[in-house]
């Protein structure tokens, strides 16, 4: 071989050895998807996964496979696929992360590496197209000849298109409406607090209406814990509603900031009440995109009492019985309003039919307003159904309260209301053909009474078999004759008191009726003295 022939093959030598034609070559090729793949939108505060995979379409193997993708949502979970190698580090702003796995050795063709993130959107994200994964990147140390399929660099970066998902904001509520007493008077103030919270997914601006019972207005109006000045945030001072609206976090609100979840609003009540359970209304609505999760009516029931009550041990009416119930109001200057109720035997509520001008029937109570030295008539109706039972008042102001009792061919007889009492005494007879009654009605609504019984002569003495006692529940009461109270005792042409004590207020009325047409009336119940002294 010439010198000029061997300088020619040195070259040609060094060609090939420089650029050899078994060179590898891997084309990695990039996908991403939601978990599910058709889910095209999410929640502010909501969970959403993705799925983002590299596949080695050859045509050979693809060394030491890299994956990295940029999380700039708030990041919760990963899952790699077998035999990766990842780390997480801050992406310098807001509470994203930067993960990225690599897979050391080959990575054959046709085989795919996967990582799959679960994030949540940041709470307060607005609706509108909302971006997933802002980036993504696969390489390996295989020469890939085709990077635009295997990178995704922003909605308008790289070949391979950016997950969005339209977003939407949604909250769910829980809300707790409570009154500072269960009772409040004529011309007072109660205090309602409503507690609200947010629980979710979104953040929300809400409003806030509590609507208060008719003829109530607003004094005063707080949201506590906000900082700015809570008359820039609520309205209706002087009116029937308070409205306030503010800003309300989600429980995933990334960083947690101080905001107002309690209202304090403080209710006026009009000088003149009708006694009787009204309600305070709570609504509440935000700017939400979607329909709000639990949006709820809260309704809050506060029974309103006037300081004057007034009962009456008996009543009834039908079968040809007949109760009127008068009542009259001694103040030259103010009204008095109230409200009657009716209870059976049991202490349920009774419904009593009424007639000609009252034109109230059949009812279990009946509000009412008496004019300055005005009154009011209610007379039960003899021809309807007959129930018997109790009565009791409420009013705003004391008023004067009497119950005619009429029974055909035997009489009329009146008794007066009874303001609470816990012992009395009470003359009692049983000779000639009359008879001694008694009604006694336990005015506790929450609990049961017990109630001590003693029969007694004119001096003073117990007699034998005249002890007794008898328990009644809430708002119940008895109507006995003393020979059915006092089986035992010898009654026989007797004179004498009962004496009866009771572990909780009550109401009594006595009551005589003989055989002969007339004799019906009423006997005095007069409350016992306990005098308290000290031994010296």
């Amino acid at each position: 071989m010439t010198r000029k022939h061997s300088f020619a093959f040195l070259i040609l030598l060094g060609i090939l050895w420089t650029a050899p034609a078994w060179a590898q070559e891997a084309d990695l090729v990039l996908t991403k998807e939601t978990v599910p793949p058709d889910r095209n939108s999410m929640l502010s505060g909501g969970l959403i996964s993705y799925r983002v995979e590299v596949t080695n379409q050859g045509p050979d193997a693809a060394t030491d496979v890299e994956l990295t993708d940029d999380i700039i949502d708030i990041f919760v979970s990963m899952e790699a696929s077998e035999g990766a190698s990842c780390q997480e580090t801050p992406l310098g702003i807001g509470f994203g992360r930067q993960v990225t796995c690599t897979w050391a050795g080959p990575t054959g063709v046709g085989e795919t590496r996967t990582l799959e993130f679960t994030a949540r959107s940041f709470s307060s994200t607005p609706c509108n197209a909302f971006l997933v994964s802002d980036r993504a990147q696969a390489s390996s140390a295989t020469l890939d000849p085709n990077n635009g399929n295997n990178r995704q660099t922003g909605v308008m970066g790289g070949m391979v298109a950016a997950i969005q998902t339209e977003n939407f904001t949604q909250a769910g509520w829980e809300t707790m409406v409570m009154a500072d007493s269960p009772s409040v008077e004529a011309g007072d103030q109660l205090t309602y607090t409503i507690n609200l919270a947010n629980l979710g997914p979104s953040d929300a601006e809400v409003t806030v209406a509590h609507r208060l019972p008719a003829g109530w207005t607003v004094d005063s109006i707080d949201v506590l814990g906000d900082l700015f000045d809570p008359g820039e945030l609520c309205t209706g001072l002087g009116t029937e509603v308070a409205t306030c609206t503010f800003f309300t976090q989600s429980p995933f609100s990334t960083p947690a900031l101080p905001v107002p979840d309690t209202i304090e609003v403080v209710a006026n009540v009009p000088p003149l009440v009708i006694p009787r359970d009204v309600e305070a209304e709570t609504t509440i609505e935000s700017e939400n995109c979607l329909a709000d999760m639990g949006d709820t009516l809260v309704r809050t029931v506060t029974a309103q009492l006037g300081p004057f009550d007034l009962h009456f041990a008996q009543f009834g009416g039908g079968d040809g019985f007949t109760s009127d119930i008068v009542l009259t109001n001694p103040s030259s200057f103010n009204s008095a309003a109230g409200v009657l109720r009716f209870f059976g035997p049991n202490g349920q509520p009774l419904a009593i039919e009424f007639l000609d001008d009252t034109d109230v029937g059949p009812v279990t109570s009946h509000e009412f307003v008496l004019p300055p030295h005005g009154g009011l008539r209610l007379r039960s109706d003899p021809d309807g159904p007959f129930a018997i039972g109790s009565a009791s008042l409420n009013a705003s102001a004391e008023v004067g309260g009497v119950i005619r009792f009429r029974i055909p061919n035997v009489g009329i007889a009146g008794v007066p209301g009874s303001t609470p009492i816990e012992s009395a005494i009470v003359p009692v007879r049983q000779q000639d053909g009359v008879r001694t009654g008694l009604a006694i009605r336990n005015l506790r609504s929450d609990g049961n009474s017990l109630i001590t019984l003693s029969l007694r002569g004119f001096d003073g003495v117990e007699v034998a078999g005249g002890a007794g006692a008898e328990a009644l529940q809430a708002n119940a009461r008895l109507s006995l004759f003393i020979d059915e109270l006092f089986p035992s005792a010898e009654l026989t042409d007797f004179e004498g008191v009962v004496v009866l004590e009771s572990n909780a207020p009550l109401a009594a009325t006595g009551l005589e009726l003989g055989d002969d047409p007339g004799e019906f009336t009423t006997l005095p119940v007069t409350p016992l003295q306990i005098l308290l002294f000290e031994e010296k």
